[in-house]
């Protein structure tokens, strides 16, 4: 198959293919063809099955463009767990701010602890002081321990310690605790041995 000279609209007709190569070949040929491959993966990506949709969505990330990166946010809203694990995780790599909300929103409720730890760690990836208060309001009551270490994870990275420091004194003991986790490993903790 001469993939290099196929049309986007061509390739996209392969994904169907039951051959695991020409899949894999149609889709690089797609994302090395750049932006001008975008329309036809946002349909598909809308449109698709599932494993498809979540392949596509990573060759929408590999685009780099904002067109790209509005759809990558679009998919922290999706039905499916795995995409919206998928979007968390292309926001934090591409340190998408303007998904710094939605990312909190699902921090703190998405019914899937997956989603919500992955979430976390985009918001370290990220790296905007804003996502700390909302961090640690979502350490509240958390009793999966790698959704806290993801919490905690990103509080470190994020060495903001004004809104953890007063955590401190927070009503919720797993809050508290988990500020007092993070001041303990955080670089220049304001803590002292007293």
């Amino acid at each position: 198959i001469a993939f290099d000279q196929k049309t986007p609209q061509e390739l996209i007709t392969l994904l169907d293919d039951k051959r695991p190569m020409v899949r894999r070949n149609a889709l690089e040929n797609l994302v090395s063809t750049g932006p001008g491959s975008l329309e036809v993966l946002q349909d598909r990506c809308q449109n698709g099955t599932d494993p498809q949709r979540l392949e596509i969505l990573y060759a929408i990330h590999r685009l780099h463009t904002e067109e790209g990166k509005a759809l990558v946010r679009e998919a922290l809203s999706d039905d499916f767990e795995d995409i919206r694990i998928a979007g968390a995780r292309l926001c934090g790599l591409s340190k998408d701010e303007k998904a710094l909300s939605t990312l909190l929103d699902i921090v703190r409720s998405d019914s899937s602890i997956r989603v919500r730890r992955q979430a976390a760690t985009a918001l370290g990836q990220i790296g905007s002081e804003d996502a700390v208060p909302g961090l640690v309001e979502a350490s509240i009551g958390v009793d999966d321990r790698f959704l806290q270490h993801s919490i905690r994870y990103a509080l470190i990275t994020l060495k903001t310690p004004g809104p953890v420091v007063e955590a401190l004194t927070h009503n919720d003991p797993s809050a508290r605790m988990s500020a007092l986790v993070v001041l303990d490993q955080m670089d220049d903790s304001p803590l002292s041995s007293e």
